[in-house]
C-alpha cells in the first residue's frame, strides 16, 4: 500500500503503469508457492533443466494440498456478478457479508453470493484471491484502480470441468510460554467463573460478528482465562491479562471490564486468583524497544532524504505526523543528514537558525516567540535538531 501511494504521486502515467506492474510481479514472486529459482530465472526467459532447486523455501517446506474448489466456485460466481468491476476487498466484503456503505450503494448486498463465505475468515479469503490469481483462474487489470476479471480457466472452474487445489504450509503449533500460558490454562475453574467465561466469550463473538474477523482476533481464549481468574478492572491490571498490549486496551478495555464488573456485583464471593511473581507478565517498561518502531523511524529518515513532506511521509508509514516529526528531529540529533527543503520553507531556515543563535536552543516557546506567528514549531524543531546534529558531528570529527 506504501509502494502504490508513492507511485499514484507520479505524475507520468505511463511510468505509474510500469511501476504499479513491476510492483505486482514483486507481489506475486512473494506470495507464489513454486520453486524460488524456477520463477527468477522464468523472469530472464531461461528454464530450470532439474524441475525445482529444493533448496529454497517453497522447495524445501512441508506443504499440504486442499481441495478448495467450490470456495474458488463462490469467488468467482462474485467477481461475476459484479460485472468484474471491482477489486480483492470488496469481493471478500461482499462473500463474507459485510455491511459496508460500497455495498448499500452497489446493491450488493441483494447478490446470491453475498454472506456465502461468511464462515471463513478474510485472511483465508484473500489467500484464496491470490492464489486464484497465481494459478491464471483470474485476471487482475490495473487502470485507475486493480479490479478481478473472468477468464477462460474460470469458466472451465465455474462449469465443472477444472478443480482448484490450494497448496497449505504445515505450520507448527506455537502455544505461549509455560511461565503465562500454564498458569492460566490449567487452573480450573468453579461454576461462576465458568459463567463468566461464557459471558466474556459471548462479548468476543459479538465484537468479532461486527467487526467481520474471527473471535480469535479480538482475544485468545487464554485471554479469557486470564480476565476470568484476574478480574481485571483497571487500566494496569487489564494490560497485564496475556495478549493485552496498547492497541487492544484503547479498543476492548471498556466492555469486557464492564462485563467483568457487571457478573462480580452479581457474585461477591468472585475474587482475584493471585499469581507467583515469576509468572506476572512484564510491564511496558522492561520491554525491548519496539523493533516496529525501530523500523517506522528508518522509513520516515528514508523518505524524508527523497524529499517527501511530513504528511506524506505521515500517510505512507502509518503513523500521526507528530510521531513522524519526533523520529526525524531525533535521527537528526543524532547526526543524520538530509534536506529539509520540502520540511521547512527555503525563506524560514536562515531566519530560524538566526533566532536560534540569539536566544538559545534550550526551549522551543522563547525561539517561537521571537520568530512570531509566521514560523511554526514544527519547522523550529526540526532545525533546531539539525543544527545540534552538525554541532555533534563537528565535535566528533
Amino acid at each position: 500500500m506504501r509502494a502504490e501511494y508513492f507511485i499514484t504521486q507520479k505524475e507520468n502515467e505511463q511510468q505509474q503503469a510500469i511501476a504499479l506492474n513491476q510492483l505486482q510481479q514483486v507481489i506475486q514472486y512473494s506470495e507464489s508457492t513454486q520453486c524460488r529459482r524456477r520463477l527468477l530465472l522464468s523472469y530472464f526467459s531461461e528454464e530450470l533443466p532439474e524441475g525445482s532447486c529444493n533448496n529454497c523455501d517453497n522447495c524445501t517446506r512441508s506443504i499440504e494440498t486442499e481441495d478448495r474448489t467450490e470456495d474458488a466456485r463462490k469467488f468467482l460466481t462474485c467477481v461475476y456478478q459484479t460485472r468484474e468491476r471491482f477489486g480483492l476487498n470488496h469481493i471478500i466484503d461482499i462473500i463474507r457479508g459485510a455491511n459496508t456503505q460500497k455495498i448499500r450503494d452497489y446493491h450488493h448486498n441483494q447478490l446470491t453470493t453475498y454472506g456465502c463465505g461468511k464462515e471463513r475468515s478474510r485472511d483465508s479469503w484473500m489467500a484464496i484471491g491470490h492464489a486464484l490469481l497465481q494459478q491464471h483462474f483470474l485476471t487482475e487489470r490495473r487502470d485507475n484502480y486493480p479490479t478481478y476479471h473472468l477468464n477462460s480457466n474460470s469458466v472451465k472452474l465455474l462449469k465443472g470441468h477444472a478443480e482448484f487445489y490450494m497448496e497449505v504450509e504445515a505450520r507448527p503449533t506455537y502455544s505461549m510460554p509455560a511461565t503465562v500460558a500454564d498458569a492460566v490454562n490449567n487452573q480450573p475453574l468453579d461454576d461462576n467463573q465458568s459463567a463468566l467465561l461464557q459471558s466474556l466469550r459471548a462479548l468476543r463473538k459479538r465484537l468479532a460478528d461486527e467487526l467481520g474477523v474471527a473471535p480469535y482476533v479480538i482475544f485468545t481464549d487464554t485471554a479469557l482465562l486470564g480476565m476470568v481468574h484476574n478480574l481485571p478492572t483497571s487500566e494496569p491490571e487489564f494490560l497485564k491479562i496475556p495478549g493485552v498490549g496498547q492497541k487492544k486496551l484503547q479498543s476492548y478495555y471498556v466492555p469486557f471490564t464492564n462485563e467483568i464488573k457487571i457478573h462480580m456485583g452479581q457474585h461477591p464471593d468472585l475474587v482475584p486468583v493471585p499469581q507467583p511473581a515469576d509468572q506476572q507478565k512484564p510491564t511496558e517498561t522492561t520491554r525491548a524497544p519496539s523493533r516496529a518502531s525501530q523500523q517506522a523511524r528508518g522509513n520516515a529518515v528514508g523518505l524524508a532524504q527523497q524529499g517527501f513532506s511530513l504528511n506524506e511521509i505521515a500517510k505512507a508509514c502509518d503513523r500521526q505526523p507528530a510521531t513522524v516529526l519526533d523520529y526525524l528531529s531525533s535521527a537528526l540529533e543524532e547526526g543524520e543528514q538530509f534536506d529539509l527543503s520540502n520540511l521547512v520553507a527555503a525563506d524560514h531556515y536562515d531566519v530560524i537558525a538566526q533566532a536560534i543563535q540569539e536566544v538559545g536552543d534550550a526551549r522551543l516557546k522563547p525561539i517561537k516567540e521571537h520568530l512570531g506567528d509566521d514560523y511554526s514549531y514544527d519547522e523550529i524543531r526540526l532545525v533546531r535538531a539539525q543544527l545540534r546534529g552538525q554541532q555533534t558531528q563537528s565535535f566528533a570529527n
